[in-house]
C-alpha cells in the first residue's frame, strides 16, 4: 500500500516510479553498495538521512564498472543510435516533456553518453541528439 496513492498514481503514470512499495528497500541496497549508511524516520514526516563515508578524492578508488542508468535512460541511449530531436525521445519514452529536456538528455551529455548535433548552438530549434563511443560502449556493457 502506497503511503500517498495520489502522489504515487501520479509518479507511476510520469514512469517515475516502477512499483508500489520497493522504494525503501531499493534505496538501502544501492546505499549499500556504495558504503552509504541511509536511516529512515517516518513518524510525521518521511525523512531520508545519507551519511557519506569520510573519503578524499584521492582516496577514493576509480569506477571499475560501468555507471549505473535507470532503465529509461538506457533506453534512451539505445534509441539515439541515431540523432534524435527532443521531441522524439519524448514521443519515445512518453514521459512528462520537462523532465526528459530538464533532468535526463542534459545528465546524459553530461555523463558525456550523448552529443549535441549542433554544440555551438544548444538551444537551436533544429537540435539533435547522437549517442557517443562511451554511450555506444556503455549500453553493449549493459
Amino acid at each position: 500500500m502506497a503511503r500517498n496513492p495520489i502522489i504515487f498514481d501520479a509518479f507511476y503514470r510520469l514512469w517515475i516510479t516502477e512499483k508500489i512499495g520497493s522504494g525503501i528497500a531499493r534505496m538501502r541496497e544501492a546505499m549499500a553498495e556504495r558504503d552509504i549508511e541511509i536511516t529512515f524516520d517516518t513518524e510525521d514526516f518521511f525523512i531520508a538521512t545519507l551519511t557519506r563515508p569520510e573519503t578524499t578524492r584521492k582516496e577514493a578508488a576509480p569506477q571499475a564498472t560501468p555507471q549505473a542508468l535507470s532503465d529509461v535512460e538506457l533506453r534512451i541511449l539505445q534509441f539515439c543510435h541515431e540523432e534524435r530531436s527532443a521531441s522524439e525521445i519524448i514521443n519515445f519514452t512518453g514521459m512528462n516533456p520537462d523532465y526528459i529536456r530538464k533532468e535526463l538528455i542534459p545528465k546524459l551529455i553530461e555523463k558525456g553518453f550523448l552529443a549535441l548535433t549542433i554544440p555551438d548552438k544548444p538551444r537551436s530549434p533544429h537540435q539533435k541528439y547522437i549517442l557517443t563511443e562511451a554511450g555506444m560502449k556503455h549500453v553493449k556493457a549493459m
